[in-house]
């Protein structure tokens, strides 16, 4: 069974996939939030052969939606009503901050200096590393209870 992982954004999403056997997440890309971004969702979930989406679930500190959840919601419905797939939401608490941490530097993993210079870190555009991270939360819980790990 596979799985989309979304970390959904007011500006950009993040997409992630699973193996084929739901157990590891990957990036996959980040797309634009526009008119078009649910097409594109559908058009990789077929090319992809998806069989269940999981979206970051944004919450503040007290446990209370955040303001952009309410549109992931819909965007989730949209994606399940349009497709006929199950959405799962795992919470996304500070996916992105732990997403940073991994992101390579631009130019890879070099501890090298280039140019005369140290790479900086690529924390820019760290979407589709915090899907995957999100994604890859579900996936551990999912195959812990089910007894696959």
């Amino acid at each position: 069974m596979k799985f989309l992982g979304i970390d959904y954004g007011a500006k950009r999403i993040g997409l992630a996939l699973s193996d084929e056997r739901g157990t590891l997440a990957f990036p996959k890309e980040i797309i634009k939030n526009d008119r078009n971004s649910i097409g594109k969702v559908i058009d990789i979930m077929k090319k992809e052969g998806i069989s269940e989406v999981v979206i970051g679930e944004s919450k503040d500190l007290a446990g209370n939606k955040n303001t952009i959840m309410p549109e992931a919601e819909r965007f989730g419905t949209n994606i399940s009503a349009k497709n006929d797939v199950k959405v799962h939401w795992e919470k996304e608490f500070w996916s992105s901050i732990e997403a940073r941490k991994f992101k390579p530097k631009a130019g890879g993993f070099r501890s090298t200096m280039v140019g005369g210079k140290v790479p900086k870190p690529d924390t820019k555009h760290i979407d589709d590393s915090a899907a995957a991270i999100i994604l890859q939360r579900f996936l551990d819980k999912r195959n812990t209870q089910s007894g696959k790990k």
